[in-house]
């Protein structure tokens, strides 16, 4: 079990950092401002796809453009400026999470349509895997995701595809909100 998971890891791994890294001129991680420890912070860029880039050739998308910062696997660029995963495919990016002793809770919300009763999954690689299933129709349906961030995590976001039929991503949101640290019970004074 455990040879199969590293493997796994590595294959997506090499997978996911062949695209994303060349499609990513930007720093990787960030940081909140000291004036406002409350501020949300978007951990993954460009989610509306507007910034594309050519595609390299390393790159395994389909498509001559794909939004700079973003990789996958049999996933195109649409004239629209929306992405369309086909063949069990999947879209990729590098979580910017601050590299600080911080817990987070990061959300995520994926707008997508495609064939009625077919799924999606999303899905964060930090420390554990994190799956949610999405069942998708043909009308546009936001799912939102959920999940807590260790104290210096990092890891990949990935959205993948459960059939072979076009699933089209319209959009990626995201916000990172520090969690204020719960104060410690006091006795009951007697």
């Amino acid at each position: 079990m455990r040879r199969h998971s590293w493997r796994k890891c590595l294959w997506i791994a090499c997978l996911t950092g062949i695209s994303i890294a060349a499609h990513t001129n930007e720093k990787q991680t960030v940081s909140i401002p000291a004036s406002s420890p409350s501020q949300t912070i978007d951990v993954l860029p460009n989610g509306d796809f507007k910034a594309v880039a050519p595609r390299p050739e390393s790159a395994k998308t389909l498509s001559e453009r794909f939004p700079q910062g973003w990789g996958g696997s049999h996933a195109s660029l649409r004239p629209d400026g929306k992405i369309e995963i086909t063949n069990y495919g999947f879209l990729s990016r590098y979580l910017a999470l601050p590299a600080d002793a911080k817990r987070y809770l990061l959300k995520i919300e994926v707008r997508a349509k495609g064939p009625d009763g077919e799924k999606i999954r999303i899905i964060t690689k930090m420390k554990k895997e994190k799956v949610k299933w999405c069942e998708l129709s043909p009308e546009a349906q936001t799912f939102q995701y959920t999940t807590e961030v260790a104290p210096f995590e990092s890891g990949l976001f990935l959205t993948t595809s459960q059939t072979k039929e076009p699933v089209v991503i319209e959009s990626v949101r995201s916000s990172l909100v520090e969690q204020k640290a719960e104060s410690p019970v006091q006795p009951a004074k007697k």
